[in-house]
């Protein structure tokens, strides 16, 4: 019997596309019939409605920006290739607009996810504890715990006729789980295929030595100059130009910074003891690492001594708030993906042997100073 794993609404948003090896990793298991994805109903409309949230806003910004290159001194072809996307992009907006939710379903169909529908028992059940605080509400009539509360009933009523996988970073949800049996829990995709289940899996399979490979990963990166570190420090903040991300020390109402440039990160560290081995010879380690980044945020202009405090600058975005930038260091936590060959042999030199690096993931980041 395959085992039966439901995603929370996070671990769909944390990868949007699909395109981590979390997923990849799943996506095999199901095609080999050693995983069932189940998908409640709220999971997907949940994750369906930020996912055209998402087309609506990469549109917008896509609109934008277009409109200030072209209005800039660009040359004159350029502005015109870049006036003939943007018709054509308008042209087929409610395509374009359409296509993440599409991208979604196609990957439902490939990987035959179950879906399942809402059931009115289960909504029932949730309203009741939406107003006596019963799990997984931490008090009574908190609206934004509904859509757990509903994935609550479906998780619990599933693990009544079969064990269930829940993966979910929510830890409310995980603690109203917590000690439900048939019922085990993991905070993200790459918990879930490090647990002796899926690793057992994976062994069954392979013949590779991992335990040995791993230990030479770990003593590889030990080496000032290595290319894991190498490559995490070029790479590891490429993932975060253009977002933002909240911090207590940010000025302004909403305490919100959006990310620009980037520069490498220093100091990286790799938590071998908490890799995880994909099958294939793939590799996943967490990474940490620091470095300087430009950012931006908004606060009323009667606030600007706050930013003169941070050593930033600003100009005046509109005649009641005023736009500043800064220099802030920033913590960075990620997922690195090393690929070893398939014609790796324990005596080779094992730099030559590292076929491919990728950064997998990226945390949003953190202020130092926070």
């Amino acid at each position: 019997m395959p085992l039966k794993v439901v995603l929370d609404t996070n671990a769909y948003t944390s990868d949007k596309f699909r395109l981590g090896q979390g997923f990849k990793t799943l996506g095999a298991l199901c095609q080999k019939g050693h995983v069932e994805v189940l998908l409640p109903y709220i999971v997907k409309r949940e994750f369906e409605t930020q996912l055209d949230a998402n087309a609506s806003e990469i549109m917008v910004d896509f609109e934008k920006a277009s409109k200030r290159m072209a209005g800039g001194p660009i040359p004159a072809d350029l502005r015109a290739a870049l006036d003939d996307l943007r018709r054509r992009f308008t042209e087929r907006k409610e395509e374009v607009l359409a296509s993440h939710a599409a991208n979604f379903a196609g990957w439902r169909h490939t990987y035959a996810v179950n879906e399942l529908a809402l059931s009115g028992d289960h909504a029932v059940v949730a309203m009741q504890n939406y107003f006596t605080a019963g799990p997984p509400f931490q008090s009574a009539k908190k609206r934004d715990d509904i859509p757990d509360a509903l994935l609550y009933q479906e998780v619990v009523n599933l693990s009544q006729v079969d064990p269930i996988v829940l993966v979910c970073k929510d830890k409310n949800l995980a603690k109203s789980v917590a000690n439900i049996a048939n019922i085990t829990h993991y905070i993200d995709l790459n918990s879930f295929v490090a647990s002796p289940e899926v690793q057992a899996i994976i062994s069954q399979q392979e013949a590779a030595d991992t335990a040995e490979l791993l230990q030479r990963l770990k003593e590889f990166s030990a080496d000032p100059a290595n290319i894991l570190t190498e490559y995490v420090s070029d790479h590891g903040g490429e993932d975060l130009a253009g977002t933002h991300f909240s911090s207590p020390s940010i000025p302004g109402d909403d305490r919100e910074a959006y990310i620009y440039m980037f520069g490498d990160l220093e100091g990286i560290e790799f938590d071998w003891g908490s890799a995880t081995y994909h099958g294939d010879l793939i590799f996943v380690v967490p990474f940490s690492g620091q470095g300087d980044f430009n950012i931006t945020y908004y606060v009323p202009k009667w606030d600007v001594e706050e930013i003169e405090k941070r050593g930033g600058s600003y100009s005046y975005h509109n005649d009641y708030v005023v736009e500043a930038s800064e220099q802030a260091a920033l913590a960075v936590n990620g997922m690195l993906r090393v690929k070893i060959s398939d014609d790796y042999q324990p005596g080779d030199d094992f730099e030559d042997m590292i076929e491919d690096m990728k950064i997998d993931a990226v945390d949003p980041p953190v202020l130092v100073e926070d």
